[in-house]
């Protein structure tokens, strides 16, 4: 199982088992570490020299999104290679831990950091002396950022629909009451009550199932451009793709036909002029 997930690049690819086992002289780099060593041409299945032995390079890091800008001056190698070549002594100044499922990140954190202290005699205090990364607490924070946002978008989401039905109740009311002197007329020559309620009934679906359909469009359409902006200005952005809860959709569609119904209560009002 790996603990760090590297993301390479299309053209090239990753380190894998094989190239460890086998301890061959491979590298995966950063960009920055391209544009260094190989400004005008294309790195993969060069050589570059570390520490006097030659390592080829067969993979280079995606640099696309926030989380991966930190890998831009990055060289990654198998660790047998690295033993082998470079690090012959085995001392490390960082490594990385995965801890089992059930293990609560914090206190193993708490727990190491006290080890570490007493095995190089330095204040657990002291959190200067060792730097220690909990990434599931870093996790946590980003799924509660998004969980705030998420209540955000659904409120702001929640507010627009409610404007929406306030707007198509008002103007179907209005409507309907302007057409109290049609509706008479239609009475007396004969049409039952039945039929005229039917008759609005079918006009209010049909227009707020048309302007709901059309709004929808409109609003896939601004997920569209959204998605298409970060890539044509090559932003490097959280946001990698939006996508349309198509479930989510269909019931505001619903709430807002249900709510162009209502305004067949204006036939209680009667057109006394």
């Amino acid at each position: 199982m790996r603990i760090k997930i590297l993301r390479v690049k299309d053209s090239g690819r990753n380190i894998n088992k094989a190239d460890i086992n086998s301890e061959r002289n491979i590298v995966v780099i950063g960009e920055n570490v391209v544009n260094n060593l190989f400004p005008n041409s294309e790195p993969l299945e060069k050589y570059i020299d570390i520490e006097g032995a030659s390592f080829e390079v067969v993979g280079v890091l995606r640099n696309d999104d926030i989380f991966n800008t930190s890998e831009i001056n990055t060289i990654y190698t198998p660790i047998t290679a690295d033993r082998r070549e470079i690090n012959r002594d085995q001392e490390y100044n960082a490594f990385c831990l995965l801890l089992s499922k059930n293990t609560d990140s914090k206190s193993f954190e708490n727990e190491l950091r006290g080890y570490i202290a007493y095995q190089s005699q330095f204040d657990e205090s002291d959190k200067q002396a060792v730097y220690i990364v909990n990434f599931e607490t870093q996790t946590s924070q980003f799924e509660s950022l998004f969980k705030g946002l998420r209540i955000f978008i659904w409120a702001l989401g929640i507010c627009f629909l409610t404007s929406g039905i306030v707007g198509i109740s008002n103007i179907l009311f209005v409507s309907v009451k302007e057409r109290t002197n049609e509706i008479g007329i239609r009475l007396a020559v004969g049409a039952s009550p039945q039929s005229i309620i039917n008759l609005v009934l079918l006009e209010s679906v049909i227009l707020t199932s048309v302007s709901g359909i059309i709004g929808l469009l409109f609003g896939k359409g601004g997920l569209i451009i959204i998605d298409w902006l970060p890539s044509s200005a090559k932003d490097k952005m959280i946001l990698e793709k939006t996508s349309l809860d198509f479930t989510v959709a269909v019931m505001a569609l619903i709430v807002l036909i249900i709510a162009g119904i209502e305004p067949v209560d204006a036939f209680r009002y009667e057109n006394r002029n």
